[in-house]
């Protein structure tokens, strides 16, 4: 799950809705000063606001002089965030310094933005502007797809979603770069949201206790060593379900027996003596034709050296089954008994969502499981080399 709900999308997703007066005063242990120019907005009211009850609340108001000039002088509990706003558009400041200036353009207020004194916004809006050309490039995919879909050209769309999970995995670089390249910094509460809890819980795990020891009375910090001790808990309780179940690692891969499109029974039992990848996926499944370009790469570099793919569809119709085979360059034996979920093999593999793959040794034991991307990557390079 995305970090959605912990804090600073908020900024995105409500920054321009009407803001609440903050409904108390701040102690003032932190007192600041944030001033600077923003060209083209002499005469407008500008806002500084603060979260308060995750809803961003004013905490002043001042209007902007006619050469673009305005300042602020206010104090907070403690370092914090802060959102400037002027008409439809705002901008995250993060108030770790007592002399801030932040100048900009109405134009475009945070891609013009330029700081002084504040390290930590400097961090943000140098990762926002990288992430925005990267979300830039995901809309315009997302949008040249519903397009594919509006004219009923679905076979263009595997091609999307590939280009899609490219950017997804570039989103994902980008951010734990930047967060390991600033660590502890107030910043990297703005950049967590591009993470998710489970693929990336070992990170955020390192980013909570380097917080800690940083900002231990932070309510950031605490949200978010929250958020990960609760995913850790979560991650135990699945470990310890999975002991239990019929088709976990190091137990014998039931068989398999269903027809290829030809009507040619193929079994599981085929390929003792081999490993073989079974792969659970759907013509009609998103992520697995996204998935496919990347395994139909690895299966080529690895077929030679022993690795072969069992590939298992929830399809119902063989006509759609087998265009998708076509269109993705699945080389490998294909199966199906093209009842889609009540297929006989989903209660044996306890398929609940797809995709989903077994990686079996050639004794038939299962020695991996839902290897996608990467993983599945490094487990080939593992077994069979570079």
């Amino acid at each position: 799950m995305k970090v959605l709900r912990y804090l600073l999308i908020v900024a995105v997703v409500f920054g321009c809705s009407e803001k609440k007066e903050s409904e108390k005063k701040e102690e003032g242990k932190f007192s600041f000063e944030l001033s600077g120019t923003i060209k083209n907005g002499g005469g407008k009211k500008l806002y500084l606001d603060k979260l308060e009850n995750q809803t961003w609340a004013h905490l002043d108001s001042v209007e902007i002089g006619s050469d673009g000039s305005y300042q602020f002088k206010s104090a907070l509990a403690e370092p914090d965030y802060a959102l400037l706003q002027i008409d439809t558009q705002n901008v995250l400041i993060i108030i770790d310094g007592q002399n801030i200036k932040f100048n900009s353009d109405l134009r475009d207020l945070p891609g013009n933005a330029s700081v002084e004194g504040s390290k930590a916004t400097a961090e943000y809006l140098a990762f926002f502007n990288q992430m925005n050309e990267i979300q830039k490039a995901q809309n315009k995919l997302q949008q040249k797809g519903m397009l594919f879909q509006m004219k009923k050209q679905e076979d263009s769309i595997p091609a999307i979603m590939t280009e899609l999970k490219g950017l997804q995995e570039k989103s994902r670089k980008l951010t734990m770069a930047s967060i390991d390249s600033v660590l502890p910094s107030l910043s990297v509460f703005s950049m967590v949201n591009y993470l998710d809890f489970q693929s990336d819980l070992p990170f955020l795990k390192k980013i909570a206790d380097e917080m800690n020891k940083a900002y231990p009375n932070s309510k950031y910090t605490k949200l978010l060593s929250s958020e990960v001790e609760k995913a850790l808990a979560m991650k135990k309780q699945e470990e310890e379900k999975e002991k239990l179940s019929k088709v976990s690692v190091g137990k014998k891969a039931p068989e398999i027996a269903l027809p290829n499109p030809n009507g040619k029974i193929i079994k599981l039992s085929d390929y003792k003596g081999k490993y073989v990848m079974i792969d659970f996926w759907a013509s009609w499944c998103g992520p697995c034709r996204m998935e496919n370009p990347h395994v139909v790469e690895l299966y080529k570099k690895y077929k030679d050296k022993g690795f072969n793919i069992l590939g298992v569809s929830l399809d119902e119709d063989k006509e759609k089954w087998k265009n998708a085979i076509m269109k993705d360059g699945l080389i490998w034996e294909q199966v199906s008994d093209l009842k889609g979920w009540a297929s006989s093999v989903n209660p044996v593999y306890e398929v609940q969502a797809i995709p989903l793959t077994y990686l079996v040794d050639k004794e038939g034991t299962i020695v991996a499981k839902n290897l996608r991307g990467q993983d599945l990557t490094n487990k080939l390079e593992e077994l069979f080399g570079k």
